[in-house]
C-alpha cells in the first residue's frame, strides 16, 4: 500500500509540473480559438487572391487585369521591400497549401505497389 501511495505522490508532481508547462484553461482555450479564426479568416482572403488573380489574369484571354501584379508593384513603390515580402509571402503561403493538400490527399489514397 505504502508503494502505491508513493507512485501516487509522484504521478501527483507529474501532472503538476505538466500543468505548469502546458497551462490548461478556458482564457488558453479562448486565445487559441480566436488565433484559429482570425488565421482562418486570413486565409480565406489570401486564398481567395490567388484564386481571383488566377481567373482574371491567366484563364481569361486576353487578361482582364494584372491584379496581384499591380498590387506587388505599387506595394514596392511604397516601400522598396514591401512589394518583394508580400510577394515573397504569396508565393510560400501558395507553397505550404499546396503541400497541405498533397499531403492531405496523398495520406488517403491507396498505393499500388508493382511486383516485379
Amino acid at each position: 500500500m505504502k508503494a502505491v501511495e508513493k507512485e501516487l505522490l509522484l504521478l501527483e508532481d507529474d501532472v503538476n509540473a505538466l500543468e505548469e508547462m502546458y497551462p490548461q484553461g478556458e482564457k488558453v482555450a479562448e486565445a487559441t480559438w480566436a488565433m484559429t479564426i482570425i488565421l482562418a479568416i486570413f486565409g480565406l482572403i489570401v486564398s481567395t487572391a490567388w484564386v481571383v488573380h488566377i481567373i482574371i489574369y491567366l484563364l481569361i484571354d486576353p487578361p482582364l487585369s494584372p491584379f496581384l501584379n499591380e498590387v506587388f508593384i505599387k506595394l514596392d513603390d511604397a516601400w522598396g521591400l514591401l512589394g518583394t515580402g508580400a510577394f515573397a509571402f504569396f508565393c510560400l503561403y501558395l507553397l505550404l497549401v499546396v503541400i497541405a493538400g498533397e499531403m492531405m490527399i496523398g495520406m488517403r489514397l491507396v498505393f499500388i505497389v508493382r511486383k516485379r
